[in-house]
């Protein structure tokens, strides 16, 4: 019997956007490993996001996955 009464279509979107999720936090990992002084611009170079994408990513993922260090302009990011 199926307790989840998930349609298939349900189940692929959610497992879509979990993986796009994570490879979006990877290439933004990605980004800080090269460049740990990394710009929103160069994200958004990088990732393809826009800004507003950039900053909903490098929010969701502060304190969890990375943090920013230093200052505003003059910062680097660390990974966790």
């Amino acid at each position: 019997m199926v307790e989840n009464p998930a349609t298939v279509e349900e189940t692929v979107v959610e497992n879509h956007v979990a993986v796009e999720e994570t490879t979006v936090e990877n290439a933004i990992i990605h980004v800080i490993r090269e460049k740990p002084g990394a710009t929103t611009k160069d994200f958004m170079q990088k990732t393809g996001l826009s800004r507003r994408g950039v900053e909903y990513h490098l929010a969701k993922m502060k304190n969890k996955k990375i943090r920013h260090e230093g200052s505003t302009k003059g910062g680097y990011w660390v990974i966790l």
